[in-house]
């Protein structure tokens, strides 16, 4: 019988630290700055070249 309570607890660890894990690698702040999304670039702004010429 604790045999079974071992192997369930072991596992739900296991499951857990692989969850929290993903969570942590989600959040992306260990990557540093220049990771995010900026809306420009060589071509100028996005609004302007959605404009019809």
């Amino acid at each position: 019988m604790t045999e079974i309570l071992m192997t369930v607890l072991t596992t739900l660890v296991l499951l857990s630290g692989i969850v929290a894990l993903a969570l942590y690698a989600r959040r992306d702040r260990f990557a540093g700055p220049g990771t995010g999304f900026v809306p420009y670039d060589e071509l100028g702004p996005f609004a302007d070249r959605r404009r019809a010429a």
